[in-house]
């Protein structure tokens, strides 16, 4: 499907979701670390499963786009940065990435990413003090119990284009809560491209929905 972007990196970042998952698919089928049982199977005691799965995940994912962007020529690489994870050069210009793998969860519709609590830090004026990127290219997966990925989303989302100061990053206010959420309100129209999946108006924010491949 064409899709109609506001990013010069929207069209690579698009092509790069897309071609990892695929390699992640075909890695986890081949039992990765020598698991063949569900990966869920192994956190069933875990209080926070997805964010435990999903750490778990991401060292593959990075690995498959690193793998992709090689195979593809790109100009780019993997950081690590404080901030941000990737560097891309497009037409001569530099591009500070920061990139987010997030379960697709029912609690975590309205979320293009999460990140510390530091990542939702603003002034006295309110803006961000955090040290993210503010390009965030995300994806969000749904894993199936024969651990392939079966549905996901990806988005590029440039914090410096929101205009509803109800949109970025967010904290929550328990005690216990040591996450930050990237939320995007509704007609936000410059700041956010959906590469795959749907982008859904709920009562406050778009809902960042996966879907099948």
């Amino acid at each position: 499907m064409t899709r109609e972007f506001h990013h010069t990196l929207s069209p690579l970042l698009q092509t790069i979701s897309a071609q990892a998952i695929v390699k992640v698919n075909e890695r986890l089928k081949l039992g990765i670390w020598g698991i063949y049982i569900p990966l869920k199977d192994l956190f069933v005691d875990d209080k926070q499963i997805n964010q435990t799965l999903t750490k778990l995940l991401q060292n593959l994912v990075n690995y498959c786009i690193k793998e992709v962007m090689k195979e593809m020529g790109v100009n780019g690489k993997q950081v690590g940065e404080d901030g941000y994870d990737y560097i891309f050069i497009v037409d001569g210009v530099e591009y500070k990435v920061e990139f987010k793998l997030i379960a697709g969860t029912d609690s975590m519709k309205a979320s293009f990413a999460t990140g510390n609590k530091i990542s939702a830090l603003k002034d006295e004026d309110g803006n961000s003090i955090g040290k993210k990127s503010p390009l965030v290219w995300s994806i969000k997966y749904v894993m199936g119990d024969d651990n392939q990925l079966t549905e996901y989303a990806a988005a590029l989302v440039n914090c410096d284009r929101f205009f509803n100061p109800n949109s970025g990053w967010r904290a929550g206010s328990g005690k216990n809560d040591s996450y930050a959420n990237l939320n995007v309100c509704l007609n936000e129209l410059l700041c956010l491209d959906i590469l795959y999946g749907v982008k859904h108006k709920a009562q406050k924010y778009y809902h960042f929905l996966p879907e099948a491949m």
